[in-house]
């Protein structure tokens, strides 16, 4: 899908009975409530932060730019992990991709990981902070790190 066609797919018209996501919305945006998906990246962020790693979240969405009144394209990767980072004591790569519920790895995620794990990084389908705790160590003591 090129640029232009996500961008078509992404605008919404007061004909369908939805509007631009900025419509009636006041210039002060109100915080968000914490979803499921973002305690869990917010808590992974720490742990692995305080495991020895340099991590980010990564914003793989779609982002509606207001002074064009488009959609602008996310990530050029698809797949990409929602959390990407390295551990710093050997330098390798990781990549987690945080589901909850119901959510399932899509084919360009599943992946995306199967390369990072190839590489000799660490890579897991995050689902809860234990879960991705014990991973992790696992990876890490099959270092000798």
């Amino acid at each position: 899908m090129t640029a232009a066609e996500f961008r078509a797919s992404q605008q919404r018209t007061p004909a369908s009975g939805t509007t631009t996501p900025d419509a009636g919305r006041s210039a002060h945006r109100s915080k968000k409530p914490a979803t499921p998906t973002n305690s869990l990246t917010k808590a992974l962020l720490v742990l692995l932060t305080l495991e020895g790693c340099t991590v980010w979240r990564q914003n793989n969405a779609g982002v509606f730019d207001n002074t064009l009144q488009v959609w602008r394209a996310g990530s050029s990767n698809p797949g990409i992990s929602d959390i990407l980072g390295y551990h710093r004591a050997t330098g390798r790569f990781l990549a987690i991709e945080v589901k909850v519920g119901k959510d399932k790895l899509r084919p360009e995620q599943i992946t995306f990981l199967e390369e990072v794990r190839r590489a000799g990084g660490f890579a897991c389908e995050g689902r809860s902070l234990e879960q991705v705790r014990q991973e992790f160590t696992q990876w890490r003591h099959s270092l000798g790190a």
